[in-house]
């Protein structure tokens, strides 16, 4: 999906040490797999991490959304309110 894309293309340019989390597929040895829905262990990787900038690619579509609503809500509307306030930490 875009996050892959966002990452590879990051990636390319020596200015910047990209780090990238997953929910299943690595991209590479060093991607961090997480569910994005265990919020403590997301708020954990990010803290880690202690990133200048976060760039959120995740998101439900239509279908998915219309299969868990909850799920969607939280990851479309909630995490990146979540994500924000870690960021201004």
């Amino acid at each position: 999906m875009i996050g892959h894309q966002v990452f590879n293309y990051l990636s390319s340019f020596e200015d910047y040490m990209v780090h990238n989390i997953s929910y299943r597929k690595k991209l590479n040895k060093d991607t961090v797999l997480v569910d994005a829905t265990k919020r403590e262990v997301l708020i954990k990787v990010i803290k880690d991490y202690q990133p200048d900038y976060v760039i959120n690619c995740i998101g439900l579509l239509i279908k998915d959304s219309e299969e868990d609503l909850k799920k969607a809500i939280y990851l479309n509307s909630l995490l990146p309110h979540l994500l924000s306030t870690l960021c201004q930490e």
